[in-house]
C-alpha cells in the first residue's frame, strides 16, 4: 500500500471489528497479497476506519464532482530477498533470494454523478513477471465498484471489491510458496447524516477469501458482519461518531485427519472523529474496544468440542494526522491496531499493529520527494497446533524508504523508490533483511 509516497507495510490499516464495516472489506483488508511495485509517491492519503461512503462518496447533501482518471504504469523492481526469510526459508521454499520483478499495470479512478446519486469504479489491474522465481508470477487485481443514491440528507450505498494475486510470503507457512489468493467482498449501507447535527447509519458486509496453493492448504475463510452508529457534525467538533459492530469469521478448509479450524467472532464499540484544524492540520482517529468471541471446534476428529483460547479483549483502532507545514513540506502519521483472520492453519486469528510516518517535500513544480519509516508487529493467537510448526508465531518489522517523482509534461512521470526492511520473527528462521529499488514510468489519460 502506498500512502503519501510511502510504501507502507502490507498489513497497515487493516480493519478491526471496531472499525466501520462500510469503510472496510472484512477479510479483504485482513489477508494480504504481496506487492512487487513500490508505487508512485503521492501527496494524499485515505482515511481509515471512519464512516465514509465507499468509493470516496461525499456525505449526502454535498455536491458530487465528476472524475475519470486512467493511468498506465510500467514498474521494474530489484528485490534482494524475495523469500522474506533466511537461508533455511529460502531453501525450503525453493526461491532464489534476489530477483527482478516487472509489472505492467493500468488503474482507473472514476466517480460519475447519476441522478441524485453516483456510481464509482476504482482499482488497478496488472501482472507480476519474475525474472528468477517464475513460480511467484501472478496477475494482480484490486478493483472495487459501487453506487449510492441520496434523498435529502439520507443516502444508501452498495459496493463490492475483487482482489486476486500472489500472497505475501510472510503470511504463509514453509509448506506453501505459490499461493493465489482471491477475496470477493460486498457492503450494503444506509445513513441519514445531515451536514450539521445528529445522524445515524447502519451497514452489513460479507467477504470470502479462497486460496489456490502449491503445497499444504491455506486457510480459506468467509466473514459476515454488521455495524451501526450515531454521528454528530458541527464546525467546532468536526465529524464525531459512536460505532458498534459485530462480525464472525468462518474457516472453510479441513485437512484430512485434522480437526476443523474454529471460527471466531468480534464485537466492538468505538468512537471516531474527523476534523480539519485550521488550514494546515487534518486528523482522523478511531479508538475502540474489541472482544474476540472464541469459536468452538473439536481438537481432533471425533473429540469433544472445546472453545479455542485465549480470547482477546483490548484496544483497537486507527488514525491519521496530516500536517502541511507550508506549500512545499508535509508530514503524515498513521496508526492501526486490529484483529484479522489468519492465513495459517493452526491459528485462530492474528493481532496486527502498525505505525508509519512519512515526510513529503515538493522541490519544484515537477519534482516531489518523500522519506518515511514503518514499525509493525503481529502475533498469531488462539489454538496453537502442530500445523503451526512451519509457520510464524509472531514477528516485528521495521522499514525505511525514500522516493522521488519527476513529472514530464502534464501526463507523464518517472519515479525512483528505495525501501529497506528488517524482520525479527518467532521462530528465528523467518528473520530477514532486504532492500528494494524500483523504477516506475506512468502516463495518465
Amino acid at each position: 500500500m502506498v500512502v503519501a509516497g510511502l510504501n507502507v507495510s502490507r498489513r497497515l490499516l487493516a480493519c478491526g471489528s471496531a472499525a466501520v464495516v462500510l469503510a472496510c472489506g472484512g477479510t479483504a483488508a485482513a489477508q494480504n497479497m504481496s506487492g512487487s511495485s513500490l508505487g508512485l509517491p503521492a501527496e494524499g492519503m485515505a482515511g481509515a476506519g471512519l464512516p465514509n461512503m465507499p468509493g470516496g462518496f461525499p456525505q449526502p447533501g454535498q455536491p458530487i464532482e465528476r472524475r475519470f482518471d486512467v493511468l498506465l504504469l510500467g514498474t521494474a523492481v530489484y528485490d534482494s530477498n524475495v523469500a522474506q526469510g533466511g537461508k533455511l526459508v529460502q531453501n525450503a521454499r525453493g526461491v532464489t533470494p534476489a530477483d527482478e520483478i516487472y509489472t505492467p499495470s493500468a488503474s482507473i479512478n472514476a466517480l460519475l454523478p447519476v441522478g441524485p446519486g453516483a456510481v464509482f469504479v476504482d482499482g488497478q489491474i496488472g501482472y507480476d513477471f519474475h525474472q528468477s522465481n517464475t513460480k511467484l508470477q501472478s496477475e494482480r487485481i484490486n478493483m472495487s465498484a459501487g453506487g449510492e443514491t441520496n434523498v435529502g440528507p439520507c443516502g444508501g450505498s452498495l459496493s463490492g471489491s475483487f482482489l486476486r494475486g500472489q500472497s505475501d510470503l510472510s503470511d504463509l507457512s514453509l509448506a506453501v510458496t505459490h499461493n493465489i489468493q482471491q477475496t470477493i467482498s460486498g457492503n450494503l449501507g444506509a445513513r441519514c447524516t445531515p451536514l450539521t447535527g445528529v445522524g445515524v447509519y447502519i451497514g452489513v458486509s460479507y467477504a470470502q477469501t479462497t486460496n489456490d496453493s502449491d503445497g499444504a492448504l491455506v486457510a480459506d475463510s468467509h466473514m459476515e458482519g454488521v455495524n451501526g452508529g450515531v454521528s454528530y457534525t458541527n464546525e467546532l467538533l468536526g465529524l464525531v461518531s459512536v460505532n458498534g459492530s459485530y462480525n464472525r469469521t468462518y474457516y472453510d478448509d479441513v485437512l484430512p485427519g485434522e480437526a476443523p479450524q474454529p471460527s471466531y467472532g468480534q464485537v466492538g464499540a468505538s468512537i471516531s472523529i474527523s476534523r480539519q484544524i485550521g488550514l494546515r492540520l487534518n486528523g482522523e482517529a478511531t479508538l475502540g474496544i474489541t472482544h474476540v468471541l472464541p469459536g468452538d471446534a473439536p481438537v481432533a476428529p471425533g473429540a469433544p468440542v472445546v472453545a479455542s483460547e485465549p480470547a482477546f479483549t483490548g484496544l483497537t483502532g486507527s488514525g491519521s494526522l496530516v500536517y502541511r507545514v507550508n506549500d512545499r513540506l508535509s508530514a503524515t502519521l498513521i496508526y492501526s491496531r486490529a484483529v484479522n483472520p489468519s492465513l495459517q492453519l493452526g491459528a485462530d486469528y492474528q493481532l496486527v499493529q502498525t505505525v508509519a510516518m512519512t515526510v513529503g517535500y515538493t522541490f519544484s513544480q515537477r519534482l516531489f520527494g518523500s522519506l518515511g519509516g514503518t514499525i509493525d508487529n503481529r502475533s498469531f493467537e488462539g489454538i496453537q497446533t502442530t500445523l503451526m510448526t512451519t509457520g510464524v508465531k509472531s514477528d516485528n518489522g521495521y522499514g525505511v524508504n525514500a522516493a522521488l517523482r519527476y513529472t514530464i509534461g502534464d501526463k507523464t512521470s518517472l519515479s525512483l523508490t528505495v525501501d529497506y526492511q528488517v524482520r525479527n520473527a518467532d521462530p528465528a528462521i523467518f528473520d530477514y533483511s532486504s532492500y528494494r529499488i524500483g523504477l516506475t514510468a506512468s502516463r495518465s489519460f
